[in-house]
């Protein structure tokens, strides 16, 4: 089971529950549910790569020709997995897509893939879009398939982190001899017990996949580095860490690392940020206490929210309306701001 298939709150789940992200308690309740599939952004993957081949080389290949669109790449992805998920890498034998039962199809097909189209159209499109990409998995067994363009950003973000002297310790440990551990994609689950207000205590359950953390044993201390790639230029990164609220995501991190280190301490967090465009610039953000802090108090209003409709197992309405609350709108002192 891959850590998108986890059924638990994570950070980046808290947006469906958040109603300044456009989230409700329906929507959170559909996350729950299992109905909305939580996959990673394309900035996350392009992360998850940049991180996978500093660490280990040569564990991506170029698919010739153009990978499918992203639901088809995703259909061929979950065929492979539940195909070929107890074979060992390399040891795969080719099958023929057109040989597969409908039943197997049914499996890996979302409902939302051309719903209106019979089941035989449904695969012909797929083995027509993504029967070059099926092709490349068999022939790169252990490997991940990206097209050229994602390749060239991949390649030119690994390249400036290696230039840019503190990234390259924080990332590959290279001239860094503070810490005597580090682990990559860290992945932690657990359940918390919540209380919202007057309501009954349940049991939430928690996960989080930390990019990189560094092991101090003698000081029982830990330093999170989190890698992040941006389209946005470096120097504006501040108003990237507010806009996609970085700043929760870190503190999630760290209550996730106090339950799986009890003993030891987040005493540093960094984000090594990497621009994919112009250059690649590389640069280093050091997160004050001050973040953090709003980051706690962020995902704990969150968690409060869950928690509430969790005891009440009412999902219907917001927790304002079920209290009764009524908002109130007064208009700012200069009305043009809104």
């Amino acid at each position: 089971m891959s850590y998108f298939d986890i059924k638990a709150v994570s950070n980046s789940s808290l947006n469906y529950i958040d109603p300044e992200s456009g989230g409700n308690p329906r929507l959170f309740r559909k996350f729950l549910d299992g109905q909305l599939d939580e996959k990673p952004s394309k900035s996350f993957e392009i992360g998850t790569l940049i991180h996978e081949e500093l660490l280990e080389p040569g564990k991506l290949d170029i698919v010739p020709d153009n990978i499918p669109g992203p639901k088809t790449q995703d259909i061929i992805d979950r065929l492979w997995q539940r195909l070929y998920e107890d074979v060992d890498t390399g040891q795969a034998e080719e099958l023929d897509l057109e040989s597969l039962t409908d039943e197997t199809w049914q499996a890996v097909i979302p409902a939302d893939f051309y719903p209106k189209y019979t089941l035989q159209t449904k695969i012909n499109r797929i083995l027509r879009d993504g029967g070059q990409y099926w092709k490349a998995l068999y022939s790169n067994q252990g490997k991940k398939i990206v097209d050229p363009a994602t390749w060239h950003i991949v390649q030119g973000c690994i390249e400036s982190i290696k230039m840019h002297q503190v990234a390259n310790e924080l990332i590959l440990g290279n001239g860094f001899n503070a810490f005597d551990e580090a682990y990559a994609e860290t992945e932690i689950t657990f359940d918390i017990q919540w209380q919202a207000q007057d309501e009954p205590e349940v049991t939430v359950p928690i996960k989080a996949k930390v990019d990189r953390i560094l092991l101090n044993h003698k000081e029982k201390t830990i330093t999170l580095v989190d890698l992040k790639t941006t389209a946005k230029p470096l120097g504006r990164f501040e108003e990237t860490v507010a806009m996609y609220h970085y700043y929760r995501q870190l503190a999630w991190y760290q209550m996730c690392l106090h339950t799986a280190y009890p003993e030891y301490t987040v005493d540093e967090c960094y984000i090594v940020a990497v621009q994919t465009n112009k250059e690649y610039p590389c640069d280093v953000f050091k997160i004050d206490a001050s973040y953090i802090k709003a980051g706690i108090d962020e995902y704990e209003k969150h968690l409060d929210r869950i928690a509430f409709h969790m005891a009440r197992n009412n999902w219907g309405n917001s927790m304002e309306t079920q209290l009764g609350c009524i908002h109130n709108l007064v208009l700012p002192d200069d009305p043009r701001v809104v």
